[in-house]
């Protein structure tokens, strides 16, 4: 199933809305023939084509405003984890699925909301904040997963030790990226949908 609107307001995220519109339409007309999975994949090539692009062409502005959408991201990230009252849980009971259930909302809600204000308000001079923040999230958790992989010692059970390692590779972008991408699609998506009637 190809949602346009959907797949405009994602590439929003991007390049300007006129560009993701284009796009959008040029990707259509090619997929006439093809399958709703080979349209889902254009347009996620795309757009990290267009986020690479925006890296190459301006990287210190990428970076300004990557920081900026992460200092959003931690700000909201820390009021939802206080709210929770997850820095008073009983830390000898971590261990337990309650916990990690409540953390994993946590970090999902959280992103969410951090996904739609930097979709929505964090954009300077035609460059959205979602692009620099997912590539800087994801190069800090590359980062660690390669650190914790080099500094921790093999276990006697190599299966046990790629679990680990495969979830916390996996964990962060599902958790976290997939979930500010999701939230910052709708807040484009919305804010496509309002601009005809403000014009």
């Amino acid at each position: 199933m190809r949602s346009v609107p959907y797949s405009q307001a994602f590439l929003s995220l991007f390049t300007d809305t006129n560009r993701a519109a284009s796009i959008v339409g040029d990707v259509l007309e090619e997929s006439n023939q093809r399958s709703s999975v080979w349209y889902l994949l254009q347009i996620i090539g795309i757009a990290a084509s267009l986020c690479l692009n925006n890296f190459r062409s301006a990287p210190l502005r990428c970076l300004g405003v990557g920081g900026l959408a992460l200092g959003v991201w931690i700000g909201v990230y820390a009021g939802l984890f206080v709210a929770s009252g997850l820095p008073w849980y009983p830390w000898q009971r971590v261990n337990q699925p309650e916990f990690w259930i409540r953390l994993g909302f946590v970090l999902v809600f959280a992103n969410l909301v951090a996904g739609y204000v930097v979709g929505r308000w964090v954009s300077v001079k035609g460059i959205n904040g979602v692009g620099p923040l997912v590539v800087l999230l994801l190069t800090l958790q590359l980062t660690f997963a390669t650190a914790a992989a080099l500094m921790s010692p093999l276990p006697q059970g190599l299966p046990a030790y790629a679990v680990r390692l495969l979830v916390m590779v996996v964990a962060f972008p599902t958790l976290v990226v997939l979930p500010q991408v999701i939230g910052s699609t709708l807040a484009k998506r919305r804010q496509i949908e309002r601009r005809p009637a403000s014009g």
